[in-house]
């Protein structure tokens, strides 16, 4: 550095100590020169920070996309972030380095995004054309006329002239209010996506939690072919088919949820899942390498073919996650272990788009694949401790459980259904006559909001009650139909029983209303109530769709032996109803009949159970389904317990040869269709 120039005025030199003047000149030449050195310190560390900035930037490695563009592998995800959060973190994202940025409609946040992108630029901590934005077309937006406005939303909530990538969110379309059309098909969309490529808009188009079947589709017609599909991939949902078929058809995969943290999914997988992080061969592997386990989860999926876009609002993760992750590679055998943990459970699971009219009602139908659904299953009754319930397939083609719970229940309906399906059972029989379908559609709501069981995995059993003695006529069947549709909150029932009628011609008139409903989805199988050959004869004999159930007494006391042979003949399930024919069924305090007999409680002692157990597992063996009533949390158990020991086949035998009670139904106003468990023996 130059020694500044020191003026010295001649009106200032008299009477001057020089000796001292020297010392001062010589403090102040140092202090100037320091001052000096210390914003060249200063300036040499901003650009030393800014070299690292860009060098760590630089360094991030990338996929060559078949678009010829690169996408950085190294992503900010930005799911559930709020305002204040979503801006901070994209900024010191930026800040830190990264330059690939994941957004989405959906998420509600796209215009703090936008705020943190244009404070990044501004300050700049990079430039638009080295970042990589990516966000995603929702399931409204799929109609081909709605496609470029919801673009051009995003690029207005962004503050970006365009997109580095624009992808289809879910292979699922939703209407944009009631009564908008739901059915343009997947070509409609992306050949609209393909428009916004040709118009400068978006550099590149993907899509989002589609299968290989579903990209099959699109590339069977495609005119610009996927660049990239976004979906789940962690140590515990690898997707390893998925990402070895994109693979083969040069589609880069992008790992959402790449930590595989369960905050993302279903109320009851956030309850009890354990994280990715919590792995003991993750954390093994962690402490040998001496980094986080989270940055060892993040350095597989990068070593796994992905992109991989981890959420964070915390600056300084934001920065240890790109410095940490960036600076070490697994060894094989470190991967390779990773990679063959056996417990897989897809926390994204899109149960909320499954609905009973289609497209998609079932996991299979969503992901084209069983390995979702059984793991989902397997996980769940693994943790909740759910017995296996056998079912039988109906002549609808649908499988019904064997065993179900009755809702002919006075009190604490709603908590008991709800128990009853949290303890497992997944048959739920109700009747619009007992005036409780309100509180047992608010059970299911409760039970389905925690994603703990969903629709499809319940059946559930309805009935059409007449009005006094006639046959309930057309126009009764379908609006008691739609009032217990409405008061259950479902979409459909999966069995409704219709009273079987002496008068004929109104019995078909009623039938035909019922297969009228199962044209339209709100029925799936459909059966009678209390039909005898003749009845079911005569309705077969000009029915379009068969009776797939009929619900008549069956017990120990009234087998009904030749009844249930010509079901079995002619395919039609029987479910046991009215049972145990007991004196408690006819409005009388005395115990059952069936529960007081000697042999009933004498088998019943030799296996350690109850009287009513011993019914149920007779009925069960004897072919039928039941759905006995369960007034407490006990009672729940118990039924459930028949489930875990069988009747030997001479005590079967034994209860078959009882001699026959008095039928509930051979009394006028019986208005009890399931039996009672242990009300009575309490």
């Amino acid at each position: 550095m130059a020694q500044p120039a020191t003026r010295y005025p001649s009106q200032e030199l008299a009477g001057i100590n020089f000796g001292q003047a020297k010392l001062a000149l010589e403090q102040r030449f140092l202090e100037e020169r320091n001052q000096a050195a210390t914003k060249a310190q200063d300036g040499d560390a901003v650009a030393a920070k800014k070299q690292k900035i860009s060098s760590l930037a630089a360094e991030q490695p990338t996929a060559l996309l078949n678009t010829g563009y690169r996408i950085p592998l190294l992503g900010l995800g930005t799911f559930k972030a709020d305002e204040k959060t979503t801006n901070e973190a994209v900024a010191a994202a930026l800040k830190a380095g990264y330059r690939h940025i994941d957004c989405a409609s959906h998420y509600l946040n796209e215009p703090a995004i936008g705020n943190g992108l244009h404070a990044a630029l501004k300050a700049k901590y990079a430039k638009r054309e080295n970042l990589f934005i990516t966000s995603k077309l929702w399931n409204t937006d799929h109609a081909a006329e709605d496609v470029r406005p919801a673009l051009e939303a995003t690029l207005h909530d962004l503050r970006t002239p365009y997109l580095d990538l624009y992808l289809i969110h879910w292979p699922v379309t939703e209407p944009q209010k009631k009564g908008d059309r739901i059915d343009p098909g997947i070509r409609e969309t992306w050949t609209a996506m393909e428009k916004l490529v040709d118009a400068g808009l978006v550099k590149n188009i993907g899509v989002s939690n589609f299968s290989i079947k579903k990209l099959e589709e699109v590339l069977s017609f495609c005119r610009i072919r996927p660049a990239v599909n976004q979906v789940e991939v962690h140590p515990i949902w690898r997707n390893d088919e998925l990402i070895a078929y994109c693979g083969s058809q040069g589609i880069h995969v992008s790992a959402y949820c790449p930590l595989g943290t369960p905050w993302t999914s279903a109320k009851a997988v956030i309850r009890r899942a354990d994280p990715a992080s919590q792995h003991p061969v993750i954390n093994d592997i962690a402490k040998k390498y001496k980094k986080h386990v989270l940055h060892i989860i993040m350095r597989w999926g990068l070593q796994h073919g992905t992109s991989i876009l981890a959420k964070s609002s915390n600056p300084g993760r934001i920065k240890s996650n790109l410095e940490e992750v960036l600076n070490f590679q697994l060894a094989k055998e470190d991967y390779d272990r990773i990679s063959a943990i056996d417990f897989q459970l897809r926390l994204v699971d899109g149960i909320r788009f499954l609905r009973p009219e289609g497209p998609y009602r079932t996991m299979k139908d969503l992901w084209d694949e069983d390995t979702t659904d059984a793991c989902r299953l397997r996980f769940i009754n693994s943790m909740y401790k759910f017995p296996s319930t056998p079912s039988v397939q109906l002549s609808s083609g649908h499988h019904m459980p064997i065993l179900g719970v009755s809702t002919w229940l006075k009190h604490n309906v709603q908590e008991t259904v709800e128990h009853a399906l949290r303890s497992g059972f997944r048959h739920v029989d109700v009747s619009s006559q007992r005036g409780n379908e309100a509180e047992i559609g608010q059970a299911l709501a409760e039970i389905y909001s925690d994603w703990l069981v969903n629709r499809p995995d319940t059946w559930i059993t309805g009935k059409v009650w007449p009005e006094g003695e006639a046959c309930p006529t057309p126009a009764h069947v379908r609006s008691q139909v739609s009032a217990t549709l409405a008061s259950l909150k479902v979409d459909y029932l999966d069995l409704c029983l219709l009273p079987a009628h002496s008068d004929m011609n109104a019995l078909k008139a009623a039938w035909e209303t019922m297969e009228a409903l199962v044209d339209e989805g709100k029925l799936r199988s459909i059966g009678l109530q209390d039909a005898s050959v003749e009845q079911l004869t005569e309705v077969m004999g000009t029915a379009r769709i068969f009776p797939a159930v009929n619900s008549v007494e069956v017990h120990p006391g009234n087998r009904n032996d030749e009844l249930l042979a010509f079901c079995k003949c002619q395919g039609v399930h029987v479910m046991a109803s009215s049972w145990p024919a007991t004196a408690y069924m006819l409005h009388r305090k005395e115990v059952p009949a069936l529960l007081r007999a000697p042999l009933v409680a004498n088998i019943a002692r030799s296996l350690g159970k109850r009287p009513a157990q011993v019914l149920i597992r007779w009925a069960l063996q004897h072919g039928t389904s039941v759905s006995p009533k369960a007034g407490s949390h006990e009672h729940v158990q118990g039924i459930l317990d028949v489930l875990n020991w069988e009747l030997t086949e001479d005590d079967y035998r034994a209860l078959a040869r009882l001699p026959r009670e008095v039928m509930s139904s051979d009394v006028a106003n019986v208005s009890h269709p399931a039996g009672v468990l242990f009300a009575a023996e309490a």
